[in-house]
């Protein structure tokens, strides 16, 4: 389980590729996003948050997360001290639509807001995850990529959202989406010079300053792009 694995559903699923439909068999949802997989289901990894960090969700304080794609700089210089118990303060994350706009390029979202509370906790071998994310947003999908089937969309991304609802719009579908979701999980893990190497394979660069810590995942993580910050207890 990676860091930003606080976003299982969140930001996994919204890169649902929406396949441009041939007008015969109608536009589908790509196979392996549209699953979700183990994270859309939470899978076998997925425990009741605070379980074994002896910690309760209620603790952390709810966050919005940025979605303006206007993160701050970053700069991975390491640090030490990553032992202690870390609230996410804040999350900015670049489009996360961007694999539905490669294939659906007049693609449009409106009324994206969500909102995240976590902890991450080390301890001198593991590192626990808590978090619960709720989100929404409707997407404008455009004919070119619906041939106008939006109750095929629709039932595609019942799959993969806890809500799902499309609606016939100017030939193409408006698809409002919504989900809650609420993980914890324990892994192994080392410092590495300024990244946090988790033992499922994730790698994150970081930054320690004081109290805060922020991160990003390495560019070989397929985890959501942006900038996360942490703050100690």
């Amino acid at each position: 389980m990676k860091l930003s694995h606080l976003f299982p559903v969140a930001f996994t699923t919204l890169s649902l590729l929406v396949a441009c439909s041939d007008g015969a068999g109608g536009p589908t949802v790509s196979g392996n996003d549209a699953a979700a997989g183990t994270d859309a289901a939470a899978g076998n990894d997925a425990v009741a948050p605070g379980n074994d960090s002896g910690v309760t969700l209620g603790d952390p304080t709810p966050i919005s997360i940025d979605f303006s794609g206007k993160c701050p700089a970053f700069a991975a210089c390491g640090g030490s001290g990553v032992v202690g118990a870390w609230d996410y303060t804040g999350v900015c994350l670049d489009d996360p639509f961007t694999a539905v706009k490669q294939q659906c390029p007049s693609t449009t979202v409106k009324n994206l807001v969500g909102t995240v509370r976590g902890r991450v906790t080390f301890t001198a071998q593991t590192v626990n995850r808590v978090s619960k994310v709720d989100f929404s947003a409707t997407l404008n999908l455009p004919a070119s990529c619906t041939a106008g089937q939006c109750s095929a969309i629709e039932g595609s991304l019942k799959g993969a959202f806890d809500s799902a609802t499309c609606v016939a719009a100017a030939g193409g579908c408006d698809c409002t989406i919504s989900s809650s979701q609420t993980r914890g999980q324990t892994d192994g893990y080392s410092v590495q010079g300024t990244q946090i190497v988790i033992t499922d394979g994730g790698k994150y660069d970081f930054c320690m300053s004081g109290s805060k810590m922020s991160y990003q995942p390495s560019g070989t993580s397929n985890d959501p792009k942006g900038f996360y910050e942490l703050t100690k207890k």
